[in-house]
């Protein structure tokens, strides 16, 4: 199944008094002072060793001690699933029974 416009939200962890992926390290104030206001329409992106690939667009953020929460969309995905099928009177190609095996997104 294909679609447009999925509605994401991901919870990315604030690393504090801890490195993150890279080494680096966020003092509390760094969090505290982050502004929700400047996560608002930012690309959302997936990168690869020779190209980046646009997927969505976030619409907004809330920060916690914890973690920012991004909300969002991607562009287009769906899913990949194993389905039972029937043609209908008019030749249409109907699913009438599906099992999802993954989700993603794509160009």
């Amino acid at each position: 199944m294909r679609v447009s416009s999925i509605k994401i939200r991901l919870e990315i962890p604030l690393p504090v008094d801890k490195p993150d992926g890279n080494g680096v390290y966020y003092s509390t104030e760094c969090w505290e002072n982050l502004v929700e206001k400047h996560l608002e329409c930012l690309p959302i992106v997936c990168t690869g060793e020779k190209e980046t690939m646009l997927l969505g667009q976030t619409t907004g953020a809330t920060v916690t001690p914890e973690s920012i929460i991004i909300d969002g969309f991607i562009y287009h995905g769906g899913t990949n699933e194993s389905v039972d099928i029937v043609t209908d009177e008019e030749g249409r190609v109907i699913v009438n029974k599906m099992i999802i095996q993954t989700v993603g997104f794509s160009k």
